[in-house]
């Protein structure tokens, strides 16, 4: 896939345990506990996770996939910590988690 390619992607994001950290719902953007909705995807400019962006790369028109990615090819060693909340239990994920996404290419614009 060339860069700056826009592609339209439906992504859900669980850990290896099942439960769901994110989904496209949001404006766009992935946000914990959604149902899946598209988004826009450019390539070489949006980052979601390492391993993610690279396989979305790899991916055609009304692709779907289930990507496993080990910790470094998701957050790492720094993991993800949600934004906080008051009176919310906040949302972490822990460094080094296997990542489970589910994703679609809805299309590709040229």
């Amino acid at each position: 896939m060339q860069p700056g390619r826009t592609l339209e992607v439906i992504c859900a994001g669980h850990v290896l345990q099942g439960r769901l950290f994110c989904s496209s719902a949001d404006g766009g953007k992935p946000v914990p506990g959604t149902a899946a909705q598209g988004f826009r995807f450019l390539a070489g400019t949006t980052h979601i996770t390492p391993g993610l962006d690279e396989a979305l790369l790899a991916m055609r028109p009304g692709e779907r996939r289930t990507v496993i990615l080990k910790g470094s090819q998701g957050y790492g060693a720094s993991g993800f910590f949600s934004k906080e909340k008051p009176g919310e239990k906040r949302f972490v994920i822990r460094a080094h988690s296997t990542l489970v996404y589910d994703v679609e290419v809805v299309s590709i614009e040229r």
